[in-house]
């Protein structure tokens, strides 16, 4: 089969398959939508527990965030969002804890430390009874 040339903007033409050629302009249009994507994106900022930094390890259905913080102490713990909020789960007894994970149920996979040693945990949320 013998190659197509085709005139592409500047008025230079180039040989190749049309399968290629069709690629690249979709690739194209694909960079292109996604600069314009970026913008329609709003930042929220989650803040610290009192620390310098924090950062979110996952996201569920709910909207819900898990990450890590650093406290005013300077210890690590982690964290959910709950209404937008960020509620510090504490340790587990150590100095650290951090989220790992959070599923659409609220669940959140974590670790920390237990007697001295580093464990998994996994963090469901309790609902109170009155």
């Amino acid at each position: 089969m013998e190659a197509q040339k085709h005139a592409i903007g500047n008025g230079r033409s180039w040989s190749g398959k049309p399968s290629l050629q069709a690629l690249t302009v979709l690739a194209a249009m694909g960079l292109a939508s996604n600069a314009h994507a970026a913008v329609r994106y709003s930042i929220t900022d989650l803040g610290t527990l009192g620390g310098t930094y924090s950062h979110t390890i996952g996201i569920n259905d709910a909207g819900r965030v898990a990450g890590g913080s650093e406290t005013a102490s300077e210890e690590g713990h982690a964290f959910v969002t709950v209404d937008g909020v960020m509620t510090d789960l504490g340790t587990l007894g150590g100095r650290d804890s951090r989220a790992e994970g959070i599923n659409d149920a609220g669940q959140i996979a974590a670790d920390g430390v237990i007697d001295g040693q580093h464990r998994a945990v996994l963090l469901t949320r309790l609902r109170r009874h009155f």
